[in-house]
């Protein structure tokens, strides 16, 4: 199942491209999971994807899902320009002491839906393949193997931070395999993919 924030009418695009040769780049991730606990009801930032365009022509968002999900769904997304930081997970909506850490433009943020990312020089690229890193943590947050994961890289250039909030709707098996993020260059459609699993726990105060 993809539960999605999608875009009013459709563009009249090419099919849609898997999105390996697309300019926001191939699927990030190798199928890590991230755990995390949270309250059925209760709304959660997570900022899990730099978008790179490396292309010469403007991205436009069309679509912001969630693979495989159950219990969660994308109640509020947006797209922050950063330099040197990267959201993690933590309350929706971002604290104020996460907003004034150096680097965050909060305030040219703009709805996920429908925004235009303009194209990237390469050293904004992030990794020398134009992939995005993996976001860090909540300091509750842990990796499949119960490992931290908060000392994850962060990259200097300006990136295009996408930032999702997600509302936490089950109580048991709560998660989602991925990001999905539909978008278009002119009349070709494209999807790009993050590989990241996130699982919400419930139940108990830590996973």
């Amino acid at each position: 199942m993809l539960l999605a924030l999608v875009l009013g009418a459709g563009s009249g695009c090419e099919a849609a491209d898997d999105g390996s040769d697309g300019p926001l780049g191939a699927p990030v991730g190798d199928g890590t999971a991230i755990c995390t606990p949270g309250k059925p009801g209760r709304e959660l930032s997570f900022g899990a994807d730099l978008l790179h365009n490396r292309s010469g022509s403007d991205v436009v968002v069309d679509k912001i899902g969630l693979a495989d999900a159950h219990g969660l769904t994308v109640a509020h997304a947006v797209i922050v320009p950063v330099r040197n930081y990267q959201f993690g997970l933590e309350a929706w909506p971002p604290p104020e002491s996460t907003l004034r850490e150096p680097g965050i433009e909060w305030s040219n943020r703009q709805t996920a839906v429908g925004a235009t990312l303009k194209p990237q020089p390469k050293a904004d690229w992030g990794d020398d393949d134009g992939s995005a890193a993996t976001a860090p943590a909540s300091p509750d947050s842990t990796d499949a193997t119960g490992t931290d994961d908060s000392d994850e890289f962060i990259h200097t250039g300006r990136q295009f931070n996408l930032v999702l909030g997600l509302r936490i709707t089950g109580t048991s098996g709560v998660g989602t395999s991925g990001v999905v993020v539909d978008y278009h260059v002119g009349d070709r459609k494209y999807v790009w993919r993050n590989l990241t699993q996130l699982t919400i726990e419930t139940k108990k105060s830590s996973c």
